[in-house]
């Protein structure tokens, strides 16, 4: 019976962080599915006092610093005179992303008896796992990609529609939204290991370790900026090396002799697999194209990024430098009325996250945001004290990710904090029962 819960709350989990239209249903996503049920058991838990006020606080704060960041995009907004709301109703997109993390979270409660850090991770790590599974099989499989293409919609039209490039995506997981969320959770792995007594470290380190690797491949070849979460994760492991191995020197022998031989077999089948098909072999030069350009030519060199420095389009005058023009998506597509310089695909031309929060709200409203998620990291930190180290990367790999892409990591956070609310609850209880 267990194992139902925990497969049904992995679903969930899956329709939580990588969310997609279902084709039948003419309103909203998943998420915002999720978030309805979610924000009904928070208030039913409110009134019942399973959730206290005080654990709430937090939240408020969180809150407060959102409206902040919608004052600044509805500013802009209206003194630009346009109709781009992207960011100017952030307040709302927050709370939906936190009722819905709610219901996930309430769930995992439900099924284990408690909320921790470590359980959460669990989860997200094993919903990323299953979409690297269904990107292949959504590749291998025509009837399993029919399925998928008949009844979700993701915007694989656009996707599909690429000269002369074959994207991957899983259900719901695709581009760069799907690499920032890869790459958060690859992180998680070596926190959570970090975190894991002796026992638990002998029984599920290999799994964690395989887990890492096929996230890595996988997500890379979904794709290329899961990189960024590769490589943090990796030099976050080599930092705390020694939290990896337990106090038995002969366990820490054999594991490692089973690092290496794992490892090695792996590594002998990625290279046998990509001599002998064609399509994997594209796949991982499409994923890993950095590294195959350094080896080969001697430089690191990623098509996207040679087309992302064209994307470096500052503002030229102090008012959009200040409060912005008020758009975030392309005006053409939004705008009848709009009579500046027409481009192709974003405003401006430029997709780098900085500079289109700047040309939306100005440097003002990309303060606000970025205090609202050093925030989110600060109250973490303080909920999950062992964990202090992960949520301060996480709050750089969102500014990191800016460079590159504009999207948020609060998705994560909102796990986080959802949990945090119960665990404070229950420990009040416990507490006022003392």
């Amino acid at each position: 019976m267990k194992l139902i819960q925990v497969v049904f709350t992995v679903i969930i989990a899956g329709l939580y962080l990588f969310p997609f239209k279902i084709s039948f249903i003419p309103w909203g996503n998943t998420k915002l599915m999720l978030a309805v049920i979610g924000m009904f058991l928070l208030v039913y838990d409110a009134a019942t006092n399973r959730v206290t006020k005080s654990s709430l606080n937090d939240t408020m704060v969180l809150t407060l610093l959102a409206l902040i960041v919608s004052l600044c995009g509805l500013f802009s907004v209206v003194f630009n005179n346009t109709p781009d709301y992207s960011y100017a109703g952030y307040i709302f997109s927050m709370w939906v992303w936190l009722a819905a993390s709610y219901l996930v979270v309430r769930l995992i409660n439900s099924v284990h008896g408690n909320i921790n850090f470590r359980l959460v991770a669990n989860y997200m790590i094993a919903v990323c796992v299953i979409q690297c599974i269904a990107t292949i099989m959504n590749d291998n499989i025509p009837a399993f990609k029919r399925m998928v293409d008949t009844y979700v919609f993701q915007g694989q039209d656009f996707i599909n529609s690429l000269p002369g490039i074959r994207r991957k995506y899983g259900i719901g997981a695709n581009l760069d939204t799907a690499g920032v969320r890869f790459s958060a959770i690859l992180i998680a792995i070596p926190a959570t290991v970090i975190g894991l007594n002796d026992e638990l470290k002998r029984k599920w380190l290999m799994a964690y370790a395989l887990a890492f690797l096929f996230i890595t491949v996988e997500g890379n070849i979904i794709s290329r900026t899961t990189l960024v979460g590769t490589c943090i994760g990796v030099v976050y492991a080599l930092l705390n090396l020694k939290k990896f191995k337990s106090n038995s020197k002969n366990y820490n022998s054999w594991l490692s002799l089973t690092f290496v031989f794992t490892f090695g077999l792996i590594l002998i089948g990625i290279i046998y697999y990509y001599n002998v098909n064609e399509s994997f072999r594209e796949d991982l030069r499409f994923g890993f194209e950095g590294i195959f350009s350094l080896v080969e030519q001697g430089e690191w060199t990623v098509s996207s990024n040679d087309r992302l420095s064209n994307m470096y389009v500052w503002p030229d005058n102090l008012q959009t430098w200040l409060i912005g023009d008020g758009y975030f998506s392309n005006p053409i597509n939004t705008d009848p009325y709009f009579i500046g310089t027409i481009t192709g695909g974003y405003y401006m031309g430029t997709d780098v996250g900085f500079l289109r929060f700047i040309y939306y709200f100005g440097m003002i409203g990309l303060t606000a945001f970025v205090i609202f998620f050093a925030g989110c990291g600060l109250i973490c930190s303080k909920e999950y004290p062992g964990y202090r180290m992960y949520f301060l990367i996480l709050v750089l790999l969102g500014y990191i990710v800016w460079f590159k892409v504009a999207t948020d990591v609060f998705v994560i956070f909102a796990l986080f904090l959802a949990a945090s609310i119960l665990r404070s609850s229950d420990k009040q209880k416990v507490e006022s029962c003392i």
